[in-house]
């Protein structure tokens, strides 16, 4: 009975967190980095494309 027990309050667990994680991903945070993606709007990945652009361009 105690092993149905703990392995429904781990399922629980689980299910909290990926929820929590889909919740977070719709409001604009990111799931990888933890930062508010919302608040950059998307300077982030642009700095990323002008810094692979420049790598290809010095090749």
């Amino acid at each position: 009975m105690g092993t149905i027990f703990v392995l429904l309050v781990i399922c629980a667990v689980v299910v909290w967190i990926i929820r929590n994680m889909i919740n977070d991903h719709k409001n604009g945070k990111s799931v990888s980095c933890g930062c508010s993606c919302s608040s950059c709007h998307g300077a982030c990945h642009q700095n990323l494309k002008k810094e692979i652009e420049r790598l290809r361009n010095a090749e």
